[in-house]
Order: C-alpha cells, then sequence, then structure tokens
C-alpha cells in the first residue's frame, strides 16, 4: 500500500511539471511586460541611479543637520612647550614644574585627550539651495526611472509583436513554399505530357527556389529578434517558445486626448533638472553672502586611557566672509547662468519634440487603421484570383507565368496585411509609451 501511494505521488509530480513546463512555454505580452520590469538592465539601472540621487540629496541635509565626533588622542613627549601645556591640561601642575631646569628638560609625560565636538550650521543661504538642486535632481531621477520603464515597455512590446509578425510571415511563406512545390510537380507532368514548354517549368522552379529563401532567412530573423527580445526581458527564452498574442485587432481603437492632458516622464525629468540648474545658480550667487556656523567641545585629559578627569569645554562661533577667492565665485555664476540657459532651450525643444512625437504617432494610427480595412480587402481579393486561376490552370486552360504571378501576388497582399497589423500595435504602444497610459 506503501509503495503504491509513492508510484501515484511520484505520477502526480510528472504531470504537474509537465504542466508547469507547457505553462511556461506560453509567454503571454502581459507576461514578457512583467519580466522586463524585474529583469530589465536598463530599468534596473535607472532606479539605481535614483537611488544614489536620492543619498546624494540625503547628504545634502548637513546644511540643516548638527555634526558631532568623537576623537581620542594619545602622546607621550618631553617637548618642553608642550610637556608643560599637557600638565596643565590635566590640572597637575605644581610650584616645583617652574624651575628652569624641570622647565627646559622636562621627564617624558603622557597623555590620553577624550574630546567630543559638535559643530551646527546657522546661516549658509548657498548650502541651502545646494540641498534644493540635489532635490530637484533626485526628482528628475526618479521621474527618469520611470520613463525609462516606459520606454522599455515599449521596446518589449514592439519586439514581441515583430516575433509574433515574422512567425506569422514564416507560416504565409512556408504555405507558399508548399503551394510553389504542387505547381512545380504539376508542372513537371504537363512539361511530360508536352503541354508546357521547359521555360515555363523553370520559371515555377524558380519561383519555389525563391520561396525558399524567403523562408530560410525568415527563420534567422526570427532567431535574432528572440535574442534581442531576451535580452530585454532579461530571460533566455527558446526559439520553441510560444508566443499567446497576436496580430489579431479585435477592436480598433483610436484615442482621443488634449495636448494637456498627457503626462511624459521624461519631460518631468528635464523639468526638474531645469529646476536643480536654478537652485545652483542661486546658490553660486549666495556664494558672496557670510557664512555663520556655531561649534563646541568637552574633553577629558588623563594619564589612563579613556580616562574621565581633568575635563573642560569650549564653545564658539564662526562668522566667515569670503571677500574675493580669485574671481571662482563670479565665474561659477557666470558658468551657472549659461547651463541654465541651455537647459531653457533643451526643455522647449524636447517638448516641442515631443509635441511632434505625438502627433506623428497619431496620423500613424490613423494610416494603418486605413490599410488594415484596404489589406484585408486585397488579400481577399488575391486568394480568390488565385484560386480561380489554379482551377483553371488544373484544367489546363491557364499559363503557368499567369498562375504564378497570381500566387505571389496572393502572398504579398497576406504580408502586407499583417504588416499593417503589427504597424497598428506598434504604433498604438508608441501612442501610449508618449502618453505613458494603457488604451486597452
Amino acid at each position: 500500500m506503501k509503495v503504491k501511494s509513492i508510484k501515484v505521488l511520484v505520477l502526480f509530480i510528472l504531470i504537474l511539471g509537465t504542466e508547469v513546463q507547457a505553462q511556461n512555454n506560453s509567454l503571454s505580452l502581459e507576461d514578457a511586460v512583467s519580466l522586463a520590469g524585474q529583469n530589465n538592465y536598463d530599468i534596473r539601472i535607472s532606479a539605481e541611479q535614483a537611488e544614489a540621487a536620492r543619498a546624494q540629496f540625503q547628504q545634502a541635509n548637513a546644511v540643516f543637520l548638527p555634526q558631532l565626533s568623537i576623537e581620542e588622542t594619545a602622546i607621550r613627549t618631553t617637548d618642553p612647550i608642550n610637556a608643560f601645556g599637557i600638565k596643565l591640561s590635566q590640572k597637575s601642575i605644581t610650584a616645583a614644574d617652574f624651575a628652569p631646569a624641570v622647565l627646559n628638560d622636562p621627564d617624558a609625560i603622557s597623555n590620553f585627550n577624550t574630546r567630543l565636538s559638535f559643530q551646527q550650521p546657522v546661516f549658509n543661504l548657498d548650502g541651502i539651495y545646494e540641498r534644493s538642486a540635489a532635490q530637484s535632481a533626485y526628482k528628475s531621477a526618479r521621474e527618469m526611472a520611470e520613463y525609462t520603464q516606459f520606454y522599455q515597455t515599449f521596446l518589449v512590446k514592439q519586439y514581441y509583436y515583430q516575433i509574433v509578425l515574422l512567425r506569422e510571415k514564416r507560416d504565409v511563406i512556408n504555405g507558399s513554399v508548399e503551394v510553389a512545390k504542387s505547381i512545380v510537380k504539376q508542372s513537371n507532368d504537363y512539361f511530360d505530357q508536352g503541354l508546357i514548354t521547359k521555360a515555363d517549368l523553370l520559371e515555377a522552379k524558380v519561383q519555389l527556389s525563391k520561396a525558399t529563401e524567403e523562408l530560410i532567412r525568415t527563420e534567422n530573423e526570427i532567431e535574432s529578434t528572440i535574442d534581442t527580445f531576451s535580452l530585454l526581458i532579461g530571460d533566455q527564452l527558446s526559439y520553441s517558445v510560444e508566443f499567446s498574442d497576436d496580430l489579431e485587432i479585435d477592436q480598433v481603437l483610436q484615442p482621443q486626448f488634449t495636448q494637456s492632458e498627457f503626462k511624459n516622464s521624461g519631460l518631468d525629468a528635464m523639468n526638474f533638472k531645469l529646476e536643480a540648474t536654478r537652485n545652483a545658480l542661486k546658490a553660486s550667487k549666495f556664494k558672496f553672502l557670510p557664512r555663520l556656523n556655531v561649534f563646541g567641545s568637552y574633553e577629558f585629559n588623563d594619564d589612563q586611557l579613556i580616562g574621565l578627569e581633568n575635563s573642560n569645554y569650549t564653545l564658539g562661533a564662526s562668522l566667515r566672509w569670503d571677500l574675493f577667492k580669485g574671481s571662482q565665485n563670479l565665474n561659477s555664476v557666470k558658468q551657472k547662468k549659461a547651463e541654465l540657459k541651455t537647459m531653457e532651450l533643451s526643455y522647449n525643444q524636447e517638448a516641442a519634440k515631443l509635441n511632434n512625437a505625438v502627433r506623428k504617432a497619431e496620423r500613424s494610427l490613423e494610416e494603418t487603421i486605413q490599410l488594415i480595412g484596404l489589406n484585408q480587402l486585397s488579400a481577399e481579393q488575391a486568394q480568390e484570383d488565385f484560386s480561380i486561376r489554379k482551377n483553371r490552370y488544373d484544367q489546363g486552360l491557364e499559363k503557368v507565368s499567369d498562375l504564378l504571378i497570381a500566387e505571389n501576388q496572393s502572398i504579398q497582399m497576406q504580408l502586407m496585411l499583417l504588416q499593417s497589423q503589427f504597424e497598428y500595435k506598434v504604433n498604438l504602444a508608441s501612442l501610449e509609451f508618449l502618453l505613458e497610459t494603457n488604451f486597452n
């Protein structure tokens, strides 16, 4: 009974493993996008860059926060000045220490200094605006990470549908090869019967050769595209993996929106970078103002390590005003002004490019919607024309050259339909990327 239970368990595991393998051999577009979000190198790099910018912004908090430190210093000396100073610090001076012989040639003395110190910024306007610049830089990096994710998602969709297109193209061409083989076979029979010329037979064979050559090229293109796609999603795919989404269009979408509605993280990232440059310019200007800091320390001096005897403290304030630094501050302001102007021009340029890209994607989408209908009709008519001519050829009423032209025309119309469906999917994905939305 126990052995039977083990066999049932093993059989269940094998069946489950087979089902999992079958599931893993199929990849939907949604799964591909999810994999890219987890594994894509560009997405992961941009996320780390955003984290680095956040850490740099947090470092800028030093303009508000105090700096605290603890220090232990050990010294042993016979230097007259240092030896007398150590005795003063240890509060161990006696009248005998003022004897000239002792002052000039003291015995070696040891001291352990334990020092707690702090410094607190009070008035540093340049540092405040540098912090604001770092904050804007962090926001820019964060938006750039989001933009990278949208862009890589678009690439995933584009290559996903490209692989689907190539595989459907392969199926069409493979069908063409089979048709060409049957025509060559039938043409051989007609040639043997003297019904067609050798030139007609060779023309049929050339058609078969061309179709076979195109099939080989398409197979190679599929493999290369799968390699690129695997890099995008961060998962090595086998050539046999099935793509569950196809090029069929259940419902044609024509998105409606206004220019003020859409958001683009890439443009937002540039806007934050522009803001960071403005704050950097302000920081450069405020370097002409004085800086005020307070500081203090509390220390112990003892002849024992980490001794807590003979304490003293120091409190103070520092007001520093750099009146002239070799024109460094002045030229820094000039540099930041030029950088700000450059950034403003770049932002305006990118905004104009984005608007143009959106309008172009809209037009392309409308064009492909029209082409799909036309190509659908043309493909059906070309297929019907080929069927008629094939029937006439089977009855010996059609020339080989006319049949081959009709067959080639039918194949081309099918490929054009697939191409227009592919372009519709990619144009819609492009518009989704530019507007950072999902129309489905």
